[in-house]
């Protein structure tokens, strides 16, 4: 069976680019020939709604209630689909099944074969979305800000990790993406230091630095790569070739 990547972008804390960095890996993974299913998991729809995809008759609650994938997903363009956010993933925790019965659905794409990469982007809350997110991902991708007081929300996170790893007997690959980078400030310098020194075997080589373009792109309804040649499209190029490698796959 073709092995499919499911890649996740988690964090407890919000505010620190989980769905600008879904968005943008998916737009790179696309433009280069790699078939993406791209699932918003996140009640607040912001993936969906970038996408201009709110609203649709089936979305992500749906699929992860049994509906077939291929009945629930939107093409964005070539290459990408999406499966939207919908009303449902507000009542996630009294009508989903249990962590075993939601990862049911996103194995079911696996083994349908159709896609390259599996990219999910998550709610910040904690819960059975996210906990399902991990339990059935390869790769879970944390993005965080260069400060102390975020490292600790990454290690919130890791303790939910941890959870899951010995509920499902499974063991989790994970690295932390800085992001906003290039403040300049000592804070940011010593957290950077520390991380590579501490956290080198867990930690993306790439930052993505604290770019304006990428808010104005956001608000222009628009990925960093189809608004401008900023730095930081050229950031999430080489974040994707990091990606690809930590998956075992080529890009």
């Amino acid at each position: 069976m073709k092995n499919i990547p499911v890649i996740s972008f988690c964090n407890h804390k919000g505010g620190v680019g989980k769905t600008t960095s879904a968005l943008n890996i998916s737009r790179v993974f696309a433009s280069r020939g790699r078939k993406v299913l791209l699932i918003d998991f996140d009640p607040n729809a912001h993936a969906s709604l970038f996408f201009g995809a709110g609203g649709s008759k089936y979305d992500s609650g749906h699929f992860m209630q049994g509906k077939n994938h291929t009945a629930c997903r939107i093409k964005i363009m070539e290459n990408l689909d999406l499966i939207p956010a919908g009303r449902e993933l507000f009542q996630a925790e009294k009508i989903f099944p249990g962590i075993s019965g939601c990862i049911k659905p996103i194995n079911r794409v696996r083994e349908y074969g159709q896609y390259d990469y599996i990219i999910i982007d998550t709610p910040s809350t904690a819960g059975i979305i996210i906990n399902t997110a991990i339990a059935v991902s390869d790769l879970i991708i944390i993005p965080s800000l260069p400060d102390f007081l975020s490292l600790q929300g990454v290690n919130l996170l890791l303790g939910a990790v941890q959870e899951i790893e010995k509920k499902l007997k499974k063991n989790s690959v994970y690295a932390i993406l800085f992001v906003m980078t290039g403040k300049q400030d000592s804070q940011e310098e010593d957290v950077l230091r520390w991380a590579s020194e501490k956290l080198a075997s867990v930690k993306f080589r790439q930052n993505i630095s604290n770019d304006p373009e990428c808010r104005a792109a956001w608000a222009a309804g628009k990925t960093i790569f189809d608004f401008s040649a900023a730095a930081a499209g050229r950031e999430y190029s080489v974040l994707a070739g990091e990606i690809a490698e930590r998956t075992g796959q080529a890009l």
